[in-house]
């Protein structure tokens, strides 16, 4: 399990216990929509639509410090666009879910302590 890394959204809000709280909020209720549209785009075998949507979420992953998260997002991102290696997205999109899944687990218990 990667850990969260909290250094880049705490630099960008300059240690504001408020504005932390309401980014980790945001962050987790792009989760849901992430896994819901990356799922949904395995499912009906858009991988374009699935492209894009590794794309957004590489992103948050990033802003969370998941870094082996986004790197795989990336990757996941620029396969998918050429639809390379489809028979990999079942369990890369496992990995992707089990991840976030993960990330907003440690994250409820980070707010508990700030």
């Amino acid at each position: 399990m990667e850990k969260v890394d909290l250094t880049y959204i705490k630099s960008i809000s300059a240690d504001n216990k408020e504005l932390l709280i309401e980014m980790i909020d945001i962050f987790k209720s792009q989760v849901t929509e992430f896994i819901d549209e990356i799922n949904k785009c395995l499912q009906n075998n858009d991988w374009m639509a699935l492209s894009r949507i590794a794309h957004k979420a590489k992103s948050s992953a990033t802003i969370v410090g998941l870094d082996d998260l986004s790197k795989n997002l990336k990757s996941l991102e620029l396969d998918a666009k050429e639809e390379k290696g489809t028979y990999t997205y079942k369990d890369r999109v496992d990995y992707i879910n089990t991840s976030f899944l993960d990330a907003v687990a440690q994250l409820n218990i980070i707010i508990k302590t700030l």
